[in-house]
């Protein structure tokens, strides 16, 4: 489950536990990763605190607990050199502290037109933040829906308290649980934590496309359609000669005229 980091910038951290513990951290533009083995972590673990004397076991459940309740995390801090996003974590109520170096992923929408920031920027412009707006619409509605649906079956409730009857309904009253239950696909990937307002408000500078560059892939699409068009030509006019000949042949050779039967 993605879990809230920080909320202004905002930034989310995603744990994935194995043999080799995978840290992916983003801010919905670019993603920074990191894979662990239990060795490797235990051992970035000990480099951030000297003289920690601890088990090794313990040393891995106090690690992954930072990671995975940041509840239990005092203070964080984020720092971002160029592709390497660095986070120094402090353990609430404990002397402990981790530090995370993680390395920039693969791009959103790699191009070979532009530079891989720019298509992540582009990316995140066209793809990802209308995506969230929309998932933030229609979270809204939803809970729109839900408290109309309580206060309508509190209403049915006040109207059999007065004397009120329902002859019939085939509607059963509004199980919330069980709705909740069914639709839960964002809680188990995000849980209660709300899309940051600064995300769906971000603005990004885009590049300006450059006009030479659209030309010169234009040329090559052209050029790459044309040619299987030019060697069925050339196969055409290889062929043509003979065919040429036939018509020819056909146009010289003389037919012989038909008598016509007169009724007399």
């Amino acid at each position: 489950m993605w879990k809230e980091l920080q909320k202004s910038p905002a930034f989310f951290l995603l744990l994935v536990k194995g043999l080799k513990s995978h840290i992916l951290i983003t801010d919905y533009v670019r993603i920074w990763e990191v894979y662990y083995t239990e060795d490797e972590f235990i051992t970035s673990f000990k480099e951030s605190n000297h003289l920690l004397e601890m088990d090794k076991n313990e040393l891995l459940e106090k690690g992954f607990e930072m990671l995975e309740d940041l509840t239990k995390v005092k203070s964080i801090k984020i720092t971002i050199d160029e592709q390497v996003l660095t986070v120094s974590m402090t353990r609430l109520l404990m002397p402990l502290k981790l530090n995370l170096v993680l390395k920039e992923g693969s791009k959103e929408l790699p191009t070979t037109n532009w530079p891989c920031d720019q298509a992540s920027l582009r990316f995140f412009n066209k793809i990802t933040q209308p995506a969230l707006k929309t998932i933030q619409d229609l979270r809204s509605s939803q809970d729109e829906l839900r408290r109309m649906l309580f206060t309508k079956d509190d209403e049915i409730e006040e109207y059999k308290s007065f004397g009120g009857k329902i002859r019939y309904t085939a509607i059963a009253p509004y199980n919330d649980a069980a709705h909740m239950k069914k639709h839960c696909l964002y809680n188990d990937n995000y849980g209660d934590s709300e899309i940051p307002p600064d995300v769906l408000d971000k603005t990004v500078d885009l590049p300006k496309e450059n006009p030479k560059i659209k030309e010169e892939i234009i040329e090559t699409k052209i050029s790459a359609k044309l040619e299987p068009v030019s060697q069925e030509l050339n196969l055409q006019s290889v062929t043509s000669p003979s065919n040429t000949v036939k018509k020819e042949k056909i146009k010289t050779e003389s037919q012989p005229a038909r008598k016509r039967k007169l009724n007399l």
